[in-house]
């Protein structure tokens, strides 16, 4: 069994790339679009596979952390409804794919992740 899913013992370390430059997948009006997240609109849902750097739980029942891919990392949240479903995929330095919905939060993109699954390495 892994670390504890929601883990705020360790460090954070993203990659050295601005925040939001995490590459993500989502629908364009032209099919399907690979962008950094910062280049996505609120409110569009995306896709991406990244390593989980750091997850832990704030008010209301909800979670937060950063997760980090090849290209940038990204902030993301969970909301309470969606913890039970995802917490089991998202532990420290986990490999996962997530799936949620781009919203701006402190006017940083952030990603609200509602689905996640386990990554074979």
């Amino acid at each position: 069994m892994g670390p504890h899913p929601l883990d705020n013992v360790h460090p954070v370390t993203p990659n050295t790339s601005a925040p939001g430059g995490l590459l993500v997948e989502f629908d364009s009006v032209l099919g399907q679009d690979c962008q950094p997240l910062t280049k996505v609109n609120a409110g569009a849902t995306v896709t991406a596979t990244v390593t989980i750097r750091t997850m832990r739980p704030v008010s209301g029942g909800r979670a937060t952390g950063i997760a980090d891919g090849p290209q940038g990392w990204a902030v993301f949240t969970i909301a309470a409804d969606a913890l039970p479903r995802v917490r089991d995929a998202l532990h420290t330095d986990s490999r996962v794919t997530i799936r949620g919905t781009v919203k701006t939060v402190a006017s940083m993109p952030t990603i609200d992740v509602w689905a996640a699954r386990a990554v074979n390495v």
